[in-house]
C-alpha cells in the first residue's frame, strides 16, 4: 500500500511508484528462493507446495527463511489487487488515466474496487470469514475515501487562492493573550490563528491551532499567558496564484489550518479550511 501524503498525479509517475512496493517485494521473495536452493538444495519445483502449506514452526533458518519468502509473495499478489488503497488500484487508475482525466479514472478504479470488496464480503459471508469480511470493509470506505479525495482535488483545481483571500479582523502579537486568541476564534471560526510581530506588521511569527489555546485556557492563568510564550508552529504559506488543491494538502501536511498569503513578499491575507472547502461546496452547486 502506497504511503505517501500525495501520489504523483501524472500517470508515468504514479505507475512507478504504485509499482515499486509490489516489486521490492517480489524481488525478495525471488532471492530467498534462489537462496533457499542454493543453501540447502531444495528442489525449485517444490515451492509450489511449500507456498500451500502454512510453516507451523520456526525453529530451523530454513523454515524461518521459507516463512519470509511465503510473506513477501503473498504481499506482492494482495498488493496488485486491482483496488484501493492496495497499489494495484494506483496503477489501474494509472493506466486509466492515459485515456480518461484523473477524477474519471479514479471513478471507474472505484467502481472495481467496490465491486471486488463487495464479492470479498460475500465470500466471508458464505465462508464465515470474518478476516476476509473485515478487510473487503477496509477496501470499501478506503475506496470511497480516495475517490472522495480525488473529486474534491478536481474541483479545488479550477480555484485559486486569490478567489478565497480574507484580510485579519485583527493581527493579533506575541503580546496578546490566549484569552484575546479565543475571542477571534469564536468571531471568525477559523481552525486557528495567525500570529504577527506587531499589530501594524506584515510579518507573521507563528501559528496556533485552536486545540492548543482552548488547552491553555484550561491552565492556571492560562487566559492571561501572551502568545509569545507558547509553543507555536512555523506559518505555512501560499503564492496568490496557488490552486486550491495544493493549498489543501498544504493544511494536510503542516496541520495549518490558516495559511498566510504573500506575492513576492508582499502579504496578501488569509484563507483557512473552511474557506477552501466552501469554495468546493459551491462549485458542486454549479
Amino acid at each position: 500500500v502506497a504511503h505517501l501524503m500525495r501520489m504523483p498525479n501524472k500517470p508515468v509517475q504514479e505507475l512507478v511508484v504504485a509499482v515499486a512496493g509490489p516489486l521490492v517485494n517480489l524481488l525478495m521473495s525471488i532471492l530467498i528462493a534462489v537462496g533457499l536452493v542454493v543453501a540447502i538444495g531444495l528442489n525449485p519445483f517444490d515451492l509450489g507446495s511449500i507456498f500451500d502449506n502454512h510453516i507451523q514452526s520456526l525453529d530451523t533458518p530454513a523454515n524461518f527463511f521459507i516463512a519470509i519468502w511465503q510473506t513477501n509473495l503473498m504481499l506482492a499478489i494482495f498488493n496488485m489487487l486491482p483496488a484501493f488503497p492496495m497499489d494495484g488500484g494506483r496503477v489501474l487508475r494509472a493506466v486509466l488515466s492515459f485515456s480518461f482525466s484523473r477524477s474519471q479514472a479514479t471513478r471507474w478504479a472505484t467502481y472495481l474496487s467496490s465491486l471486488l470488496a463487495i464479492a470479498g464480503l460475500w465470500y466471508a459471508f458464505t465462508q464465515m470469514s470474518w478476516v476476509s469480511g473485515l478487510i473487503s470493509l477496509f477496501i470499501l470506505f478506503q475506496a470511497r475515501s480516495e475517490n472522495y479525495q480525488v473529486q474534491l482535488d478536481s474541483l479545488l483545481d479550477l480555484g485559486s487562492v486569490d478567489d478565497v483571500v480574507e484580510q485579519p479582523m485583527e493581527r493579533l502579537t506575541s503580546q496578546h493573550t490566549a484569552a484575546a486568541a479565543f475571542k477571534q476564534l469564536v468571531k471568525t471560526k477559523h481552525g486557528g490563528i495567525v500570529v504577527f510581530d506587531t499589530a501594524d506588521s506584515n510579518i507573521p511569527v507563528g501559528y496556533l491551532a485552536t486545540a492548543h489555546i482552548t488547552q491553555q485556557l484550561k491552565q492556571p492563568n492560562g487566559p492571561l499567558q501572551p502568545l509569545g510564550q507558547l509553543d507555536m508552529r512555523p506559518v505555512a504559506t501560499i503564492q496568490p496564484h496557488a490552486n486550491l488543491a495544493l493549498a489543501r494538502h498544504l493544511m494536510m501536511d503542516t496541520g495549518c489550518d490558516v495559511l498566510v498569503v504573500y506575492d513576492n513578499d508582499r502579504f496578501v491575507g488569509l484563507i483557512d479550511r473552511d474557506r477552501v472547502y466552501g469554495y468546493a461546496e459551491m462549485l458542486k452547486t454549479l
